[in-house]
């Protein structure tokens, strides 16, 4: 019981650091490539920029495919389709995740030729730049796709295996459903408006998950039944 307890305390701790990683890694980055003159302010930045992709990608990856990792053993004597499905397609996603913050990465090396070149290659830099900043864009939400996939096995198997309240994963497959549609309607037109409500539901639903292992764990009778079935 103290085994399932601790794993799900530090399933709800990584959830709480894969937010803060992406969430403060992205939000430095936007403030950055944000203005008009985006190459000028990454020059200018180089340190937070690479600050920025760093959370982004390298310790966003060790929480975000711990998340599977920690579960497995718990969902495995209750779906090992989903368990398995659920890791898969975490690494998947997370490696699009990847893939966009080594693309906004080549920003990076743009801005120190724009800073240095002469006036007549300076809009070639900046439409190389613009379209860098596009495909990580479109890494960021097909990433999040294959995520939001992984996630739908995942509260299936909470639903199936009641070890947490079954309403809370009935919210939890909601809100990825719809961070799923959301992000890949992005892939197709870009809505700003769109983009951001359809990671509201899942979103609140990873902070209520999170705060409710932390703070009660999984249900106990479950996790015992699951002790059961694995002898």
């Amino acid at each position: 019981m103290n085994s399932h307890k601790n794993l799900a305390r530090t399933f709800g701790v990584f959830f709480i650091l894969t937010f803060i990683s992406y969430g403060s890694g992205s939000a430095l980055i936007d403030t950055i490539t944000s203005s008009p003159l985006m190459l000028v302010n990454v020059y200018e930045n180089q340190t937070a920029y690479v600050i920025g992709i760093i959370l982004m990608t390298l310790v966003h990856t060790l929480f975000n495919v711990g998340l599977p990792l920690l579960m497995l053993p718990i969902m495995k004597p209750y779906n090992l389709f989903c368990s398995y499905g659920y890791l898969s397609f975490a690494i998947i996603g997370t490696m699009m995740l990847n893939v966009g913050g080594l693309i906004l990465l080549l920003i990076l090396p743009l801005s120190i030729d724009y800073a240095s070149t002469d006036f007549t290659t300076l809009g070639s830099i900046e439409l190389m730049a613009n379209l860098l900043q596009q495909g990580g864009y479109y890494a960021y939400h097909l990433g999040m796709s294959f995520w939001a996939t992984g996630s739908l096995l995942f509260t299936f198997t909470l639903y199936q295996s009641g070890l947490i309240p079954r309403v809370m994963s009935i919210w939890g497959a909601l809100g990825y459903l719809i961070l799923f549609l959301g992000s890949l309607s992005q892939l197709f037109a870009h809505n700003a408006e769109v983009e951001v409500n359809s990671m509201i539901l899942g979103g609140a639903f990873e902070v209520a998950l999170s705060s409710w292992l932390i703070v009660k764990g999984f249900n106990h009778e479950k996790t015992n039944a699951e002790v059961g079935l694995a002898q």
